[in-house]
């Protein structure tokens, strides 16, 4: 798939014009920071034929399938929106289209698989984040009120302390003690709501970060959500600013969203951010309008594993040898190999392998699709899984 551009193509008038049963399709992206996710699935034939595995690319409200990885044309697309998409049995899931589609699609890899297909087909609807936002729209709305509220009631509990305190200087006379008594109990009242207002205060302008003076044109408005993207489960929203990590956005969410450590973060519902990520900044992650986090408790962190799990950690020492071929994957074309170990990022297999290219600037691939620079904050495992894995590098162009 060598790509295209799908604004710049339609805008001309051309592209991949080919037109199914449901819908004409002009143009598709392979290399385009807009894929949300790509791989093999299994897809069955129409009036419940043969099962044939295919290459599918989830690229904005389409999927695209084709017969194998390196293919440019796709076969075909399915179109996602007002579709609904359903888990099923053994790794299998359907996308249906009321009275016009119905397709049956299965991951060799496992239910998790087919889960994490679902979640990214339901989450690249627009209509899915347009509901998100409108309940957004609403919190701050309520925030808001809460707010003009508090600061109504702060400015009364001050006059009342300011009226309090001119009483007891006039009346400060051992006669009058016993009204003394009284109005210093009456300011006491008033500091303790004044304190409450103040705490209400607070709470409400954490919803939405601080002031929008505070931050600038470069800083990053995140989306937060709870086990799920779904409108109902909207924590709320981060102001971040480029220079923060992950290791910011993690205790910023235990801290302002009070979320029990320790978190399973998933940059767009689909890219988990394990701990090796880190020190990663937030302006190499969050690169679009409508990002998000997923936020679940991290249940699979290695400090949470039994002790069984434990000692069946892959150990530093035993990783995977993967060979490196330069220009092609050819024998002939072989320089070496690297060991990859569990828990290293893409960015470490990149060093490794910089020794066998020929050139300073050299694309990294894998199976024929380039893994960008913007990926190496991924966990290798991602690419690499297992015997048989290899790593191309050619010339950047």
């Amino acid at each position: 798939m060598s790509g295209y551009n799908v604004d710049a193509e339609v805008a001309a008038g051309a592209g991949l014009g080919y037109k199914n049963k449901y819908h004409d399709c002009l143009a598709f992206v392979s290399d385009s920071d807009e894929i949300a996710k790509q791989g093999w699935l299994s897809k069955q034939g129409g009036d419940q034929g043969k099962w044939r595995k295919r290459w599918f690319v989830l690229h904005k409200n389409y999927l695209f399938y084709f017969k194998n990885a390196d293919e440019e044309a796709p076969r075909g697309s399915i179109p996602l929106e007002h579709a609904t998409v359903k888990s099923g049995a053994e790794g299998q899931f359907t996308i249906e289209h009321a009275g016009q589609f119905e397709y049956h699609l299965a991951s060799d890899e496992g239910d998790d698989d087919a889960q994490e297909w679902v979640d990214a087909i339901k989450y690249c609807k627009y209509s899915a984040l347009q509901e998100g936002y409108e309940k957004l729209e609403t919190m701050l709305t309520k925030a808001q009120d809460k707010t003009v509220q508090s600061i109504e009631e702060l400015a009364t509990e001050r006059q009342i302390n300011k009226s309090l305190q001119a009483t007891l200087a006039e009346n400060n006379s051992g006669a009058m003690s016993g009204e003394l008594d009284r109005l210093r109990r009456e300011l006491d009242r008033a500091t303790r709501k004044k304190a409450e207002a103040e705490t209400r205060l607070a709470e409400v302008a954490g919803l939405g970060g601080a002031a929008d003076d505070e931050f600038g044109a470069d800083d990053h408005r995140i989306l937060v959500y709870s086990r799920s993207f779904a409108p109902a489960n909207i924590l709320g929203e981060l102001m971040l600013q480029p220079q923060a990590t992950v290791k910011d956005v993690r205790r910023i969410l235990a801290e302002d969203l009070d979320q029990t450590p320790p978190l399973r973060l998933a940059l767009n519902g689909a890219n988990v951010l394990g701990r090796g990520n880190d020190g990663a900044f937030v302006r190499d992650l969050f690169e679009r309008a409508g990002d998000y986090v997923v936020v679940s408790q991290d249940t699979d962190s290695l400090s949470a594993m039994p002790a069984s799990r434990k000692a069946a950690a892959p150990a530093r020492g035993s990783g995977l040898r993967v060979d490196v071929f330069w220009g092609e994957n050819a024998p002939a074309a072989k320089k070496g190999e690297v060991e990859i170990h569990a828990g290293e990022t893409v960015g470490e297999v990149r060093a490794k392998v910089a020794k066998f290219a020929s050139s300073a600037e050299f694309i990294m691939k894998r199976r024929g699709v380039p893994i960008m620079q913007r990926n190496d904050y991924y966990d290798s495992s991602k690419y690499w899984k297992g015997p048989g894995d290899y790593i191309l590098l050619v010339h950047d162009m």
